[in-house]
């Protein structure tokens, strides 16, 4: 008989502090919610990439297979275990097995770098003064002098576009990790 009998498979909640770093803060959490849902300017409005970490014991743990589910996310993540790269999950099913990594039965450091759109940043931009951009009905009427030049954005603003793809009334988008990170596993029935 070449049938093998697997319990249902067993979920941990990663639950607990997080580090979570952005590319000018960093912060603990103990809950996932969206960037978006911060009171702070810089991780409400922010574009780009941050990571989450922290350390997962491996050491009581003896299955079979092993899953990270890493829940929702908003957009894409890069999963890096002990600083070595095992995934980027961009589809909407963000599981990865982990079955090797579980098996050294050891702790390990679990990094979860998530890159959002750039939206909600060309929203929040919405909210600073533009400087030196002649607009008609929200499109450019010449490139600005300093964009000719090469030279940053004045007047602290991040973004720029030929034409206003976004007000600062419009919703934002949900970003980053939105619920638990999990770690699924199956053990084997004894006989």
């Amino acid at each position: 008989n070449m049938t093998r009998k697997v319990n249902p498979p067993q979920r941990i909640i990663l639950d607990g502090e997080w580090k979570l770093a952005f590319p000018k803060k960093e912060i603990t959490i103990n809950e996932f919610k969206s960037w978006t849902e911060s009171d702070e300017e810089y991780i409400k409005h922010f574009s780009g990439s941050a990571t989450y970490s922290r350390t997962v014991d491996f050491s009581r743990i003896s299955a079979e297979r092993v899953v990270l589910d890493l829940g929702t996310v908003h957009e894409i993540a890069e999963v890096f275990i002990d600083g070595k790269p095992m995934a980027t999950c961009w589809m909407p099913e963000k599981r990865l097995d982990i079955t090797e990594v579980a098996a050294q039965n050891r702790p390990v450091k679990l990094e979860i770098r998530v890159t959002n759109l750039l939206a909600n940043r060309m929203i929040g931009d919405q909210s600073i003064p533009e400087v030196d951009v002649n607009r008609k009905n929200g499109v450019i009427q010449a490139f600005p002098q300093w964009y000719l030049d090469g030279k940053p954005i004045p007047g602290g603003r991040s973004t720029f576009a030929s034409w206003e793809l976004y007000n600062r009334n419009d919703p934002l988008l949900p970003s980053g990790i939105l619920r638990p990170v999990t770690i699924e596993y199956e053990t084997k029935t004894k006989n």
